[in-house]
């Protein structure tokens, strides 16, 4: 994967301690993931997850969140916005922001443990969808990053 902007080194260490703020351990591909890269922005940014008429709808990410930095810093793993509210699924970790103030969610606990989905807050609710809609994208982190394009 190549960076337009690369987030800054991390360690093992603030992997451990990202996961017991939080009380889950990490799939092992995003663990390894924010060890080699620690989020940044992708040169591949695009996707497409499947919209509310099933059909494949594209978006793409703006950022990676990235360890070691505060949580009010936009492009922390660990920025909270208000308006999210509680309108994020029990058991993820936004991993990633996307177009219109959408997420990518890694789900880190439950059956669901390792999946990446994606959660609409934008451009959803102008299209008429309920803003809580909540799309399966992949079944690992390695098979969404697999998924990013150069283009729509």
């Amino acid at each position: 994967m190549n960076w337009a902007r690369k987030g800054k080194p991390t360690s093992e260490a603030e992997v451990i301690a990202f996961e017991q703020r939080i009380g889950a351990t990490l799939p092992a591909d995003y663990r390894a993931f924010l060890v080699t890269h620690n989020g940044g922005k992708p040169t591949t940014p695009y996707f497409s997850y499947p919209g509310a008429d099933g059909k494949p709808d594209p978006t793409w990410v703006t950022r990676f969140g990235e360890l070691g930095l505060s949580a009010s810093d936009l492009n922390s793993i660990e920025y909270r916005p208000d308006y999210y509210d509680d309108d994020l699924p029990k058991d993820t970790v936004v991993i990633a922001h996307a177009a219109s103030n959408d997420v990518v969610l890694l789900y880190v606990r439950g059956e669901r443990a390792g999946q990446v989905w994606y959660k609409c807050f934008g451009m959803c609710a102008e299209e008429g969808v309920p803003e809580e809609q909540l799309y399966f994208v992949a079944n690992s982190f390695d098979a969404f990053i697999s998924m990013l394009r150069k283009d729509m």
